[in-house]
């Protein structure tokens, strides 16, 4: 049987590993802080991951394995297609806003300067 891929983001996986594990989200901070031995992740950290909003660093992808009994290769898997996804959304929103400015046109609509085509032949031969 065919191994089907999956497309996993790093916000959706930490969230059900959390919940999974019956971790509230400054337990889990708690978790990481002392397996680390770093107290500077806090609460608000894991939700800005859980949001999608920050990716954890290979630092904390490793801890958070850890953790959460989660392989590290799903986690690092899933954190960078969750960069590639935030890179496609970034730039289709950056192209609709684009497109609200300025609109892609063949020509511009009251556009009288001629084409390529409307140009007279040379007729220097």
């Amino acid at each position: 049987m065919e191994a089907k891929e999956t497309f996993e983001l790093i916000s959706e996986l930490i969230k059900s590993s959390r919940e999974e594990n019956n971790l509230s989200q400054r337990r889990l901070a708690e978790a990481l802080a002392a397996a680390s031995g770093q107290d500077t992740i806090t609460r608000s950290d894991v939700s800005r991951w859980e949001r999608g909003k920050r990716i954890p660093t290979r630092h904390w992808l490793n801890w958070i394995s850890q953790v959460l009994d989660v392989p590290l290769s799903r986690l690092e898997y899933a954190a960078n297609w969750s960069r590639r996804y935030r890179t496609m959304t970034d730039t289709a929103a950056a192209l609709r806003e684009a497109h609200k400015v300025a609109p892609l046109s063949t020509r511009p609509q009251n556009h009288t300067a001629p084409t390529a085509w409307e140009y007279p032949q040379d007729r220097t031969g």
